[in-house]
């Protein structure tokens, strides 16, 4: 497996992927739906009372898993080490804004699911917070099962972000939505 191709494969199950299980130092691990920021972030939103929402505030370090089972004996999944943090006042209404477009493109389905940004903020029912990915593994079985290659491959973290930032400025984030 040459350099490029754990990236292409990462970003690839990221930006078509739409849930992701998010492990906060609780210990406690929680399944939200994501979108791809224009930064390379991962986005999603939580009510700030949530168990997940106020262990971040107390250590932002978390860990993510994102996988993709085609059968039982091939998957793929990422892994990743990050720092979550909620949007402050200066971003929210633009990371609100990425997420819905993001995990949303249809505009009368997005329409149907967009909390307006009167229901955001640190004392209402909805906060935004975003992943920014510091560490990450692909794990692929698809060369194991020949006994080519290893299941677990390092990932060039900033490699990463560069190529999630040009997916998440595209007009959607995740494919088949």
């Amino acid at each position: 497996m040459d350099a490029s191709e754990p990236i292409s494969a990462s970003r690839e199950l990221i930006a078509e992927s739409r849930y992701l299980a998010l492990a906060t130092a609780g210990p406690w691990i929680a399944t939200v739906n994501y979108a791809v920021g224009r930064c390379g972030e991962l986005l999603f939103c939580s009510p700030p009372e949530a168990r997940h929402s106020t262990d971040v505030e107390a250590r932002r370090e978390v860990a993510v898993a994102i996988h993709r089972a085609v059968d039982l004996t091939t998957i793929s999944g990422v892994q990743i080490v990050g720092r979550c943090r909620p949007a402050g006042p200066e971003d929210l209404d633009d990371k609100r804004s990425q997420f819905y477009e993001s995990a949303f493109p249809d505009p009368l389905v997005r329409q149907q699911w967009e909390v307006p940004l009167t229901g955001f903020g640190p004392v209402k029912p909805r906060m935004v917070y975003a992943i920014t990915i510091d560490e990450c593994w692909l794990f692929d079985t698809r060369n194991a099962q020949q006994g080519t290659g290893a299941r677990r491959h390092a990932v060039d973290a900033k490699a990463l972000v560069l190529a999630l930032s040009r997916e998440g400025k595209k007009d959607h984030g995740h494919a088949g939505s």
